[in-house]
């Protein structure tokens, strides 16, 4: 298997968006919201059409390789065509501010819950939370999962946050 490198999959993004395979979206008022694995998790204001709409934002590629890269990237393409209600929406790519080793870096934009990641609410809540918005959690994230089979759509990371 051939060693692939940041570079290839930068020149890979950078393409699709000149293309118009994926929609670029600038981003204000970036702050962290928790780290999920390996990767750290943001929330942002993304101004879409003169609307300001909070959205989770993801690095992508910290240490991946191009194919894992390419293969994110088309899932949330394909996922932006479904439109459900159960699925998060997929905005778009952004450019964050060039780090302290001088690297440009590419995050995604996805659709931010209302009241944050169901992580957040279930620690938030949990001492409140009634059995019966526990059965619609469970429903909707049922509903979501059989949308994916139903697509042929494989999700490697479905966790609650």
């Amino acid at each position: 298997m051939a060693f692939f490198t940041q570079k290839v999959w930068v020149e890979w993004i950078e393409q699709g968006l000149a293309n118009g395979e994926y929609n670029y979206h600038d981003y204000k008022d970036l702050s962290d919201i928790e780290q999920v694995g390996s990767s750290k998790v943001y929330k942002a204001l993304m101004k879409k059409d003169d609307i300001e709409i909070m959205v989770c934002m993801k690095y992508i590629g910290n240490k991946l390789s191009t194919r894992e890269v390419q293969s994110e990237l088309k899932l949330l393409r394909k996922l932006q065509f479904f439109n459900n209600e159960y699925i998060s929406e997929f905005y778009g790519i952004t450019k964050s501010e060039i780090n302290d080793r001088n690297q440009l870096k590419y995050m995604v934009m996805i659709e931010y819950g209302d009241g944050g990641s169901l992580r957040e609410y279930l620690q938030n809540n949990s001492e409140n939370l009634h059995w019966s918005v526990s059965l619609k959690f469970a429903r909707q994230l049922s509903k979501a999962i059989a949308f994916l089979h139903e697509n042929n759509l494989i999700h490697k990371n479905l966790v609650s946050g």
